[in-house]
Order: C-alpha cells, then structure tokens, then sequence
C-alpha cells in the first residue's frame, strides 16, 4: 500500500492550549485529533503536529513517537485517502520529515537540514 502522507508548514497554527507531561500524551492527544476526524467522516485530513522542540524532550523524539502513533491509526483506517501533517515551526517540520524518512519513506523527502 502506498501511503498518502504529505508535510506542511503553517507558522499561523496556534499550539494546543494544554501541558504535556512527555511526547507519549502529545502522541495520544495528536491521535484523538485524528479519531475525531475519521469519526466525523473525514477521508483528506490535516493533522496540526507539533514536538514542543523548546521543552525537555528533544524534538526527534517527540516527532518519532507521534508519527509512530498516528501512522499506526492511519494504516488502521483504510478509509482516509490522504493525510497531511502540518508543523507549526520549521525545526517540528524537519524534526517530522527526518523520521519519515527513517523509517516510512519509500522515496525520501528533500528538506532542509538548518
């Protein structure tokens, strides 16, 4: 299966107004996002993903155990078409993007590394 997952940036998303204690509840809070929206019918998704890279965690981290969580729930739902995930800041983008093309990417995304 070839999966339709594509990046963006988008520097106007506010963060969610909530205190994650580690990525894990960031994970799982990003992953109802996505519930909600299969459950409201929704086949072309945008997923507003972020790894809080200022915290303690580091921002690779954050984005490996997200992007691990929500692909696992996206290969689980046959019904969404495309998913986009769209980073606040250009390090969540990168930070996204490295762990895509770890372990995801059949072709590899082009990306800055700044």
């Amino acid at each position: 299966m070839k999966e339709n997952v594509q990046f963006s940036l988008d520097p106007s998303q506010p963060a969610p107004a909530l205190r994650f204690h580690g990525p894990e509840e960031l994970a799982r809070w990003t992953v109802e996002r996505l519930d909600a929206a299969v459950q409201a019918g929704q086949t072309e998704i945008t997923l507003p993903c972020w790894t809080f890279a200022g915290s303690d965690w580091k921002a690779t981290g954050a984005a490996y155990q997200i992007l691990k969580a929500v692909m696992d729930r996206y290969r689980a739902a046959p019904q969404i078409r495309s998913l986009t995930l769209c980073c606040a800041t250009p390090e969540d983008l990168r930070a996204f993007q490295f762990q895509w093309n770890m372990w995801y990417a059949e072709e590899k995304l082009e990306f800055e590394h700044a």
